[in-house]
């Protein structure tokens, strides 16, 4: 939802919010003359780095170190034109050893930057999530909280960046929906949305220190964007995600070629980890509820079933920008009217995976969200069709570095057969507030897990310190219990 700013203007701070805006902006301009480096994806055997120069058509190399062992051979990559990658390129190291750290140092001409990756563990698992960074972490020092957790990777549940806001940090009334998906913007305005968040010093640096993965969610196209909204929007914002985003993860898609899906699974470790993309083929928010009603698309949701089917991890992980519960249904917007964008508007869809997670054979599923501005952990339960229970945990953590928002006004709810029930929740102390103290609020959530067992937390970051507001350990079962689903 597109509320920051408004909530600024609305709450007397304004001023305050040009003054941070100004000085990551200014500051961002001045890091963009140099290159970029951001670690993408590792696995157990490999290591990704995305190089991208201002300087259109230089050759990077890198080389890498590991300690006591040697040099590994140096690969280089060429930065293409600006139209098809942004002048970025991707390079990738594989035959490595598992869970072991390397040192990395990246050249271009005369210029050269180093850091530190880790390959994956085959044994543990340890990764960050959120989502909502509309200050690029000057606040709080969120993603200097991150790092000093060091996460295996730091997973991005959308709205990274606000392409329907201008840079002022007010709102682009003549770009904001609908008006914005009528008349889509020059893939040129997400570009530039993408270097300046990726491109901000502590982002930037954040980057060359944690692994980052992501899928997009509304503000990385419009707000609240579904099927109703343009497709040309679609595309544009689509080949800008691909060339930076889309980069950390797998090649970008050749000029022509149609993109692949941006919904993906990983294994790490332990933990299975599916990452929905819940925004490319939902159906318009206001049709009515239906069987036939979709938020993932036919293939998509085939392909998550299967998956949910098919693991037999000790841990599953099933993110989705959006949160799950219906309770999150009764949280007010900015404008103080009922949560629009979230799963309680395609429950039956959503039942149907609810279901399918919590039968499925191996270890338990955990359901992670974000996009709300508060963050919370909720008990989403059920019956089987033979009558036995079922119960699965969300936890729902943003934003990163955003406005806060009042949490739901309901805690316990039902609609039809499955019972949500909001166990933990934050939000503002008062809404509106006239102290200025944490207008702006960081969260960000930690997964760690062992063959054994699961611990998720939520962190709350304060000038640059972390406290745990909400931590929860799931063990695996010895033997699962296996229930069949029901179909959509």
């Amino acid at each position: 939802s597109t509320w920051g700013p408004l909530v600024l203007s609305h709450m007397g701070h304004t001023l305050r919010a040009f003054v941070l805006l100004a000085a990551a902006m200014a500051a961002v301009t001045a890091a963009t003359l140099e290159p970029l480096v951001t670690l993408g994806l590792p696995t157990q055997s490999s290591v990704r780095i995305r190089v991208q120069s201002f300087v259109q058509g230089a050759w990077a190399e890198a080389s890498l170190f590991q300690p006591g062992v040697g040099y590994v051979n140096p690969r280089s990559c060429f930065m293409g034109p600006v139209d098809t990658t942004d002048g970025a390129c991707v390079i990738e190291f594989d035959g490595l050893e598992p869970d072991t750290e390397y040192t990395f140092t990246v050249s271009i001409r005369d210029w050269s930057q180093g850091g530190r990756v880790r390959t994956l563990s085959p044994t543990t698992a340890k990764f960050a999530f959120g989502s909502c960074a509309h200050q690029l972490g000057e606040t709080h020092g969120v993603f200097e909280a991150i790092a000093a957790r060091a996460p295996q990777l730091f997973l991005s549940l959308g709205d990274f960046i606000y392409a329907d806001l201008s840079d002022d940090a007010m709102p682009a009334r003549d770009l904001a929906h609908p008006t914005f998906s009528q008349s889509p913007p020059s893939a040129s305005h997400f570009v530039a949305k993408y270097r300046h968040a990726l491109g901000a010093p502590r982002v930037a640096a954040f980057g060359r220190s944690t692994p980052l993965v992501g899928v997009w969610d509304d503000h990385e196209l419009a707000d609240n964007f579904d099927s109703s909204q343009s497709r040309e929007l679609l595309a544009t914002a689509r080949r800008a995600f691909d060339s930076f985003f889309g980069m950390l993860r797998e090649p970008a898609p050749s000029p022509g070629a149609t993109p692949g899906p941006l919904f993906f699974n990983i294994s790490l470790g332990p933990v299975d980890l599916f990452v929905l993309d819940t925004r490319s083929y939902r159906d318009s928010y206001v049709a009515e509820q239906s069987p036939s009603k979709t938020l993932l698309g036919a293939a998509q949701r085939a392909h998550v079933l299967r998956w949910l089917a098919e693991s037999r991890a000790p841990f599953r992980v099933l993110a989705s920008s959006v949160i799950w519960n219906d309770c999150g249904a009764s949280a007010p917007d900015w404008k103080g009217e009922p949560l629009l964008d979230s799963w309680w508007r395609y429950r039956h869809e959503r039942d149907v995976l609810l279901e399918a997670a919590a039968a499925a054979p191996g270890g338990p599923t955990l359901l992670l969200s974000a996009d709300s501005h508060w963050p919370s952990a909720t008990t989403i339960s059920g019956r089987f069709s033979d009558g036995r229970p079922w119960s699965l945990r969300e936890v729902s953590v943003s934003p990163l570095d955003a406005f806060a928002l009042p949490t739901a006004t309901e805690r316990s709810c039902a609609v039809g057969a499955v019972h949500s029930h909001i166990d933990f929740a934050e939000g503002p102390p008062a809404w509106p507030r006239d102290s200025t103290d944490l207008v702006v609020s960081s969260f960000f959530g930690l997964v760690e897990a062992t063959e054994s067992f699961l611990s998720v937390s939520i962190r709350r970051v304060v000038r640059g310190a972390g406290t745990v507001v909400f931590e929860e350990r799931i063990d695996r079962p010895s033997a699962p219990a296996v229930a069949q689903p029901r179909e959509l």
